[in-house]
């Protein structure tokens, strides 16, 4: 490894974008080893501190269950948000992709569980077919539930949208993400109201970046936006998804809002993608099921047709039904997911 930078810090790079691209010098080795007994140091302490500031920024700590469709993606630790949009389906961003993930629902303090929780592997993880990372543009995933949820107080839905919300509409995001406020607890979901932006208000803010997938929500003075670990989660207006937490500059920057999937233009895909993938799975299972049918309705001929014609002995003949009874064992290995 090398290092770069600046000594007396201010530039640098990180996966927030917080300033246009500049190039580096490159220092010797060196500077690299004084620094790195310091460097150690401070990530260490940054680890142990990294809980004080996880939350979204400018928010307030959310009503308990007051957003019962708030999802966690967790690989051994929450990553992302999402949201459940029916008792089979939730919804969070496409940079949020992993083959494998848990679900965690009816969640508020991530830290404790309240026995209110309910947490489900994910069967099938489908990013949005035009997703392009280096643009995050279609910006949006599903993700099946290995079982349905059950849907109580502290676990419900929240409505796709039937229409794009305008320019003025509030809004609410939520997560588990950056707060940089060590006042703010940083186990329990937090919650930001924000204004959807105009166009033109967006566009002066990210010329040239954004595409007709994407919105803005927030405020241009900078102070209260959502942050790093609030990816994926809702942007809920007037009770349905209107957004999904996406991108940005930095975080809470001033004439820098968050930037989010806009949900409206996607709903045509997401409802024909679920129903698809439900007919499917049914198909899939029926057809397991007609094949065990005739391979059983064969057993049961092939038996009947040895005893009438007194070819076969009493033990060859219980040897074959074993082996033809066996017939639907394949089936099995095929139908498993």
């Amino acid at each position: 490894m090398f290092c770069a930078g600046y000594l007396e810090g201010g530039k640098d790079s990180r996966r927030v974008l917080s300033s246009p691209t500049i190039r580096v010098p490159v220092y010797p080795a060196i500077h690299c080893i004084t620094h790195m007994r310091s460097l150690v140091f401070v990530l260490l302490l940054g680890a142990a501190l990294a809980t004080e500031h996880d939350k979204i920024v400018g928010g307030k700590e959310c009503v308990p269950h007051s957003q019962p469709h708030q999802v966690s993606l967790n690989s051994g630790y929450h990553f992302c948000g999402g949201s459940l949009v029916n008792k089979e389906w939730v919804v969070s961003a496409a940079h949020c992709f992993k083959s494998k993930m848990d679900i965690v629902l009816g969640d508020h303090n991530r830290w404790f569980t309240d026995g209110n929780e309910q947490i489900i592997s994910a069967s099938r993880v489908i990013p949005h077919p035009n997703y392009e990372s280096w643009l995050v543009n279609n910006d949006i995933m599903l993700i099946k539930l290995s079982k349905p949820a059950t849907l109580n107080q502290y676990v419900q839905p929240v409505a796709l949208p039937t229409h794009c919300a305008p320019a003025g509409t509030m809004c609410t995001v939520s997560g588990w993400g950056v707060t940089m406020n060590s006042a703010a607890d940083s186990n329990r979901l937090q919650c930001l109201n924000v204004p959807i932006l105009s166009k033109e208000v967006c566009d002066n803010s990210y010329p040239g970046m954004l595409t007709e997938a994407m919105f803005c929500a927030g405020y241009v003075e900078g102070g209260k936006d959502s942050c790093q670990g609030d990816s994926g989660g809702p942007v809920v207006c007037d009770g349905e998804l209107q957004g999904v937490v996406s991108w940005g500059f930095g975080c809470a920057e001033r004439n820098h809002p968050g930037v989010y999937a806009k949900t409206c233009i996607f709903t045509d895909w997401l409802q024909s993608t679920m129903a698809t993938t439900a007919i499917l799975a049914r198909s899939k299972f029926n057809l397991a099921g007609r094949r065990t049918m005739r391979n059983r309705t064969s057993s049961a001929r092939a038996v009947v047709v040895s005893i009438l014609s007194w070819r076969t002995s009493p033990v060859r003949m219980f040897r074959r039904m074993l082996i033809l009874d066996s017939g639907p064992r394949p089936i099995l290995r095929a139908t498993r997911p």
